[in-house]
């Protein structure tokens, strides 16, 4: 997981922070929390440093946890493991993890979450925005992108029950397809953890984009209980699946990305 850069712009969606419910303190690396225990009464920090992402401990754990984005810190996988989870950890950046295969139940894929299936040749990768242009570095070599859904299929997974997906700017290509394509839909994935990077320099249409991508998550009855900042462009978002609540901040949470 690598840290996000500050950008000159504000990142419109720290308007989540202020419309939680909850605010706390935490610790440096996390300094402003929101909770909406209303949606989940057990929280969960799993991993360490900027790698801690927080669960919903609600009703148990123990099923298939997909883990896009690892980069060197397995301390979220780790956690998973040791809560009984089925770990599969996706990154198509470092090849040396792949030595980590079989390492206390998780297995480790050599590829990565895309909005399509494709092989990318060195120095291809799609960035999405310039912040993320140190990400070249790593395009070394082939880079095989695959949907959630191929994933699924390939694994033989017909649910999920957390998805964590941090992967520098790409969540904006691999959203819209997993959004069409249903996977959200009839609690396929139970829970979502998703780092989202917002370009300091995005248009106003594109700020639309982002609005439109979030409310449609929410549409799907993917509800944000959780959000902390990552830096100025950037914050740790975690929903949690069900029919049976409806979020009272969704207005405030997009009302200024327009």
């Amino acid at each position: 997981m690598v840290a996000c850069s500050s950008g000159v712009a504000a990142c419109a969606l720290m308007l989540l922070v202020c419309a939680l419910v909850v605010t706390l303190g935490g610790p440096p690396w996390r300094p402003r929390l929101s909770w909406d225990p209303s949606v989940c009464v057990h929280p969960l920090a799993w991993g360490h440093g900027e790698a801690t992402w927080t669960v919903c401990g609600d009703g148990g754990l123990g099923g298939v946890v997909y883990s896009f984005g690892i980069n060197d810190d397995w301390s979220f996988d780790d956690a998973a493991a040791g809560h009984g989870c089925e770990v599969h950890g996706f990154d198509p950046s470092v090849a040396v993890l792949s030595a980590y295969e079989e390492f206390k139940g998780k297995k480790f894929h050599h590829a990565g979450i895309g909005g399509e299936d494709k092989d990318h040749p060195p120095g291809t990768v799609p960035l999405n925005w310039p912040g993320m242009d140190y990400l070249r570095q790593h395009n070394k070599e082939l880079w095989v992108l695959r949907t959630v859904g191929s994933f699924m299929k390939e694994l033989k997974h017909s649910s999920v029950e957390i998805l964590k997906i941090d992967v520098e700017g790409e969540e904006w290509a691999a959203l819209p397809q997993m959004l069409q394509a249903g996977d959200f839909r009839e609690g396929r994935i139970k829970q979502f953890l998703l780092e989202v990077h917002m370009d300091p320099s995005a248009s106003p249409s594109r700020r639309r984009f982002y609005q439109s991508t979030l409310t449609q998550l929410q549409d799907q009855h993917m509800v944000l209980w959780h959000a902390h900042l990552n830096g100025n462009n950037c914050m740790e978002l975690s929903f949690k699946w069900t029919t049976n609540h409806t979020t009272t901040f969704k207005p405030l949470i997009y009302s200024k990305l327009s």
